[in-house]
């Protein structure tokens, strides 16, 4: 997004962000509260796969409007809400307790499920609107 597009940030959107971050966190930890203590890295996995997909989502509309609100709505959505939804640190203290073997299998599968969520948010959106994003018109070039 270039520069023209970019929103001046204000008060409300630091607000935002760390609210919408808290409430993104509190939900991860309501996620991780709610499961047996063995789920922890399902529930912690489970938790990034739905962030990835939601930003994937989100990119998604952000990409098709380009207008200032966009950017605003991907900043206070994106990196507050996902941004506290998601973990990379319980992310790594799992794959870390599940000793080397496990950790890494389970660090492997964490990045490639996050991306491809992260894509089926961005193809949900595709679909609904019927048009690829400029991005994947260029892409094709």
């Amino acid at each position: 997004m270039g520069s023209a597009n970019r929103p001046r940030f204000r008060g409300r959107d630091i607000l935002a962000v760390g609210t919408l971050g808290g409430v993104g966190s509190f939900m991860r930890w309501m996620v991780g509260v709610a499961l047996p203590k063995a789920w922890e890295p399902a529930a912690v996995a489970f938790v990034n796969l739905a962030g990835a997909f939601g930003l994937g989502v989100l990119a998604e509309w952000v990409l098709r409007d380009r207008t200032p609100e966009s950017a605003r709505r991907f900043l206070w959505y994106g990196t507050g809400f996902l941004g506290g939804l998601t973990t990379f640190s319980g992310f790594s203290g799992d794959a870390l307790q599940l000793g080397p073997r496990a950790g890494i299998g389970y660090g492997v599968f964490s990045f490639v499920a996050g991306w491809l969520a992260l894509r089926a948010g961005r193809r949900l959106v595709a679909r609904a609107y019927g048009q690829p994003t400029a991005e994947r018109k260029e892409e094709r070039r």
